[in-house]
């Protein structure tokens, strides 16, 4: 039971720290007018990661699911700040990021549990995200590139799985 409430504790702790830590930003940024909420709204959806941290510093292992939404959020918090600032008309050649972000959710999740069905959810995640970028940019060596990578890597994980 005090291990629950301890828990609770360094939880609200942690919690009060980032929003305290978020208001001063948000009030230099008004005082000093170096940057506006209207462009970095996207930190807010960094804000459910905060819960996360505690997991993350108990058992890493039991909560390594928790990796996937944690770098995909940041991942696009990041790229949505990024729009702000170059402009929103960018998102026309950029929407393979869409795909990249849960793609390098699930390779944080393989570094955690080191989990090969994991692995390979990523690199296709990752690979169909490239091509997205190939197709794009009407790149066919990009699009070579990485059709020869996924036939190498899948020989690879054919190769090195273990016989029962």
């Amino acid at each position: 039971m005090e291990n629950q409430n301890s828990s609770k504790r360094e939880l609200a702790a942690i919690l009060g720290i980032v929003v305290v830590l978020l208001a001063v930003f948000m009030m230099a940024a008004q005082v000093f007018g170096i940057l506006s909420f209207r462009f970095l709204w996207p930190l807010l959806m960094i804000a459910p990661i905060v819960f996360f941290i505690p997991l993350f510093l108990k058992d890493n292992k039991k909560f390594a699911l928790l990796w996937i939404p944690s770098v995909t959020l940041i991942f696009l918090s990041l790229y949505f700040i990024l729009l702000n600032y170059a402009g929103w008309n960018y998102i026309s050649i950029s929407w393979p990021n869409f795909i990249l972000a849960p793609g390098l959710g699930l390779f944080a999740f393989y570094l955690a549990r080191k989990s090969k069905g994991s692995l390979v959810w990523s690199f296709l995640t990752v690979m169909s995200a490239l091509i997205g970028y190939g197709v794009v940019f009407n790149s066919k060596r990009l699009l070579f590139i990485c059709s020869l990578i996924s036939g190498v890597f899948f020989i690879i994980y054919v190769f090195s799985k273990k016989k029962k």
